[in-house]
């Protein structure tokens, strides 16, 4: 059998190589061999229709670059290089089911021109086929139709710059799934096409167009001597009778035989591999595989988290290790201190006045003062039967006090008529009784409440805030210090933050979260052969023992079936 098919494609390759020049010569330029060629002189079907060429737009010359062929000029932006009706419908009649044509030119480009050498449409206008001269890319464009209902086009580009201003001989030939391109004789592209020109094509083709696409798109300039398509097999030939001439079906065959040696390749190296990933699963099967995270040389098991120094910790979350600043507990003081060595603010101990009997512009409730807190205020009856008036600051449960000089200078001015000033016993300083401060204006910061005083108006900032009252900015709790535990993440809010679970996971406290148990909540995906196995943050699927997965994945339900396995 492979002898006799080899006898065939020999027989073929002999056959076509030998070339008849008995021709039929034809109406309008085409001419029939008789070992099956089809020629079709473009040109000439231009120059013989109804219409002189020089009223479509065209005009010609006698070409220096050949003997005595004369050349057309491509240049009237209003030209019209429309093939004739009766030319097309024997053009297409002869593509329909060709495996090879091929199309010639002997041609001069302008530089800078980009155009169409020819140009199959529909008759909507849609380009089907359409080589195409592209200056600034340097290239050749092969356009054609993929899927004529969608209008896919693929462009094949060929990358060689023909608009040169300079005389060539160009042969693209389709054979099938392979484009060939010759320029003055010289072979320049042999490759498969990306898609195959189905053979079809030209079925639904109405118009051929020379040197442009439609009425107005795609303008060739330049010069034309030759422009011809031939439909059969070495259309190249016709032009470069010297050139080596390879049987396209030879061609294929060995492109087939090496795709075959390559698949079968390629197929016996995924069996291997499928073959060992399903021992490997099926070995999985039998145990319940917990995950867990490798960090400098340590395993840690899901959920486990260890100290990385630097104030840092990581986390062991689902087989992935997420690092980050340690979680601190709030503080709920005014002056929080990060003592040398620890890794969270504290609040360090308040002060008792011992003596002091009030509490002035800064101080908190009577009798008890926050670290860090300023007072001026009235002292116990001196030697002399007076009070006088000292500035104290609480420092870590001490309270430091001196005399001013003038205690004046650290009273806020009262701003108010003296006659509507008032003192009492326990204050240094005068104050406006039941006025409204904050009414009259101030210039606290959006993020910050007014607070009346005694003598003036104080802002303070709301709670996930930071600053000096004027100017509050947002505290990024989860950059800084938060409460989010295992299997959460951080999301910081205006003013605030909050935990997200992670996938798996569901909210058991306002900032920890626990595992859905998705085996017996029933929200699983597995088959009805098959046994969900939980774990954290997910499930897996164990086919039940005679079933087999067929190696899909298990998290989105695998499909078991019934199989005669062989276990290990």
């Amino acid at each position: 059998m492979k002898l006799f098919v080899l006898t065939l494609l020999l027989q073929n390759c002999l056959t076509t190589s030998v070339w008849s020049r008995v021709a039929e010569t034809l109406p309008d330029g085409v001419r029939r061999y008789h070992d099956g060629r089809v020629i079709f002189d473009l040109l000439a079907a231009l120059k013989s229709g109804p219409t002189p060429i020089s009223a479509l737009g065209f005009s010609e010359y006698a070409s220096p670059f050949q003997g005595d062929a004369r050349a057309v000029v491509f240049r009237a932006p209003n030209r019209y290089g429309l093939i004739g009706a009766s030319v097309t419908r024997a053009i297409v009649r002869a593509l329909n089911g060709a495996r090879d044509f091929t199309l010639l030119f002997t041609l001069k480009q302008n530089s800078t021109n980009v155009g169409s050498l020819l140009s199959f449409t529909s008759s909507n206008n849609r380009r089907l086929l359409e080589l195409q001269s592209a200056w600034r890319k340097e290239e050749l464009r092969l356009h054609y139709v993929m899927n004529q209902a969608a209008n896919m086009i693929n462009v094949e580009k060929l990358a060689y710059q023909l608009a040169d201003n300079l005389w060539h001989q160009v042969a693209l030939t389709i054979s099938g799934s392979q484009v060939v391109l010759l320029v003055d004789c010289q072979k320049i592209y042999d490759r498969v096409l990306y898609r195959p020109i189905k053979e079809d094509l030209f079925r639904h083709s109405s118009n051929l167009w020379l040197g442009q696409r439609g009425r107005w798109n795609s303008y060739f300039e330049g010069e034309m001597q030759e422009a011809m398509l031939v439909i059969g097999q070495h259309g190249s030939l016709e032009q470069c009778p010297h050139t080596e001439s390879l049987c396209p079906t030879c061609g294929q065959h060995r492109l087939l035989a090496q795709a075959v040696q390559q698949l079968q390749t390629e197929m016996h190296r995924v069996k291997m591999q499928l073959q060992a990933a399903e021992r490997r699963i099926q070995q999985l099967a039998q145990c319940d595989c917990i995950v867990r995270c490798s960090h400098n040389g340590t395993y840690y098991e899901d959920g486990q988290t260890w100290d990385i120094g630097d104030c840092r910790e990581c986390s062991c979350q689902r087989g992935r290790i997420s690092c980050g600043p340690k979680p601190c507990p709030p503080v709920t003081c005014a002056f929080p201190v990060r003592m040398k060595g620890s890794c969270c603010s504290t609040c360090l101990r308040s002060c008792d006045l011992h003596g002091i009997v009030g509490g002035g512009a800064q101080s908190g409730s009577r009798g008890a003062f926050e670290h860090g807190m300023n007072i001026t205020s009235l002292s116990e009856i001196d030697s002399s039967n007076n009070r006088i008036c000292v500035h104290c600051q609480c420092k870590d449960g001490s309270m430091e006090c001196f005399e001013p000089t003038d205690h004046k200078q650290l009273c806020p001015m009262a701003d108010c008529p003296l006659e509507q000033q008032k003192t009492n016993s326990f204050d240094c300083c005068p104050y406006c009784e039941g006025y409204d401060y904050c009414a009259r204006g101030h210039k606290c910061s959006p993020n910050a409440d007014c607070v009346n005083l005694h003598n003036r108006y104080d802002c303070v900032c709301r709670p996930g805030y930071r600053g000096n009252g004027l100017n509050c900015v947002d505290i990024d709790e989860c950059s800084t210090e938060n409460r989010c535990g295992n299997h959460s993440v951080c999301v910081n809010t205006i003013g605030s933050f909050r935990c997200d679970c992670l996938p798996g996971f569901t909210k058991d406290t306002e900032y920890s979260c626990r595992d859905i148990d998705e085996c017996s909540l029933g929200i699983h995906r597995c088959h009805a052969n098959s046994d969900c196995k939980n774990l954290p943050g997910t499930y897996h699927c164990v086919c039940k023992r005679g079933f087999d997965d067929s190696g899909r994945d298990n998290l989105l339900g695998s499909l078991c079936r019934g199989e005669e396995l062989t276990v290990w």
